[in-house]
């Protein structure tokens, strides 16, 4: 199949450049990922088998598929009135002097769905594509366009209906620096330390967490934890879970023979807090 420059014919339905999303230029999308663009307000689920990027410079993000046949599948958000994407829909668009989608049939609305069926005139090999639009509460429609060849469309679309499906809709707002911060992953092997200043700088607690989720704990005067300073001062073992995605999480530290304990994290102007103490994340050279 030879697409040139598919970018051109989906320009007309992006959002312009001021649009800040949570999905990073160059950063890679996997299958089943959740991928949330809090500029556009929209959050979609990668389909299996598929992966992909969002190039740098571009507002439109594309999928390939992980097999050997080729199919591209185009996302991208608009923020144009939705009659006006209808009627998009049933234009003949042209990609290049050679290649067209020209609309097969009329588009179908459904609620707050519209769905464009295009024959791909000028490739090699005889191709179609399926495009579906969904529009959100706030003004801005999510765009899902496939292009694949006309033996394997009856097999791809579906993956199409079950995005819109899946599709979620929020207020969009500009991009918090800690938008995507996973503290399950941001914590492996790591050591979290905490000082005291007086006179000069000393270690007040220490936290070691192994990727294998274990830890050691080592906490003078109780250390992050308030009021129950006798049961976990000193050095002591066990395991570690944590939750949350973006600036606030837990850690959960699961002791062998004390109560579990529940640290609050935090992480605001390139600080890192636990239960609203100062601490430093380092990385941990002691785990096996």
């Amino acid at each position: 199949m030879k697409y040139i420059s598919l970018f051109i014919l989906f320009a007309i339905l992006s959002l312009p450049g001021k649009a800040q999303k949570r999905i990073r230029p160059g950063a890679s999308m996997n299958p089943g990922d959740t991928i949330i663009a809090p500029g556009v307000g929209i959050t979609f689920i990668v389909p299996e088998g598929w992966s992909g990027i969002l190039p740098q410079k571009s507002e439109i993000a594309f999928l390939l598929p992980q097999r050997s046949e080729i199919g591209y599948l185009f996302l991208m958000a608009r923020e144009r009135d939705f009659s006006k994407i209808s009627e998009t829909l049933k234009k003949t668009i042209p990609l290049t002097d050679e290649i067209s989608l020209i609309s097969s049939r009329e588009p179908e609305i459904n609620g707050n769905v519209a769905t464009g069926f295009y024959e791909v005139i000028g490739t090699i090999n005889p191709s179609e594509a399926y495009v579906k639009a969904k529009e959100g509460p706030y003004g801005v429609a999510a765009v899902y366009a496939l292009i694949t060849t006309t033996d394997l469309m009856a097999k791809d679309q579906p993956l199409v209906d079950q995005m819109i499906e899946q599709t979620r809709f929020s207020e969009p707002r500009e991009a918090g620096m800690y938008d995507d911060f996973d503290w399950s992953k941001r914590l492996k092997d790591k050591y979290l330390v905490q000082y005291k200043v007086a006179q000069n700088y000393r270690v007040k607690a220490e936290i070691w967490l192994c990727s294998d989720g274990t830890f050691t704990t080592k906490f003078k005067e109780g250390g992050p934890v308030k009021g129950e300073k006798s049961q976990y001062k000193g050095r002591h073992n066990g395991t570690w879970t944590a939750e949350g995605v973006g600036p606030n999480g837990k850690l959960t530290l699961n002791y062998q023979k004390k109560e579990p304990l529940v640290l609050d994290m935090k992480m605001e102007d390139e600080k890192a807090y636990v239960n609203s103490y100062r601490f430093y994340f380092l990385m941990n050279d002691k785990c096996k």
